[in-house]
C-alpha cells in the first residue's frame, strides 16, 4: 500500500511500510510488522483460545532447552526475549484481557 513494492510481495499490503520490516517476533513471521497484532500467532485478526493453544506449546523454551528459530519460532514468546516461561504468559494474559 503506496510503497514501491507489488502488493504480491508487500508482506504487508493493507498498511503502508515502505521499508517492509519484520522484526517481530524477533526470528520474523513473513508479516510487515506494520500488520503484525500481538498474540496473533495464525495472524487471522483475534487473540483466541487457538492461540492460548499455540502458546502452550512452546511453553518452556529457552535460548538453551529448544531455541526459538526461523523455522521453529517461539509462539509464546511475546517479550521478544528468545524464551517462552512465566513472564511471557503473564503479557499473554494481558493481550487476552486488552490490557496493553
Amino acid at each position: 500500500m503506496g510503497t514501491d513494492v507489488g502488493n504480491a510481495c508487500d508482506n504487508c499490503p493493507g498498511n503502508y511500510n515502505p521499508a517492509q520490516e519484520d522484526s517481530y517476533p524477533p526470528q520474523g513471521n513473513s508479516i510487515g510488522d506494520a500488520c503484525d497484532c500481538e498474540g496473533d500467532f495464525t495472524c487471522d485478526g483475534d487473540v483466541d483460545v487457538q492461540m492460548l493453544q499455540l502458546s502452550s506449546q512452546t511453553f518452556g523454551r529457552s535460548k538453551i532447552l529448544d531455541p526459538c528459530t526461523t523455522g521453529d519460532p517461539c509462539n509464546g514468546d511475546f517479550l521478544c526475549d528468545s524464551d517462552a516461561d512465566g513472564a511471557d504468559a503473564s503479557r499473554f494474559n494481558q493481550t487476552l484481557a486488552g490490557v496493553k
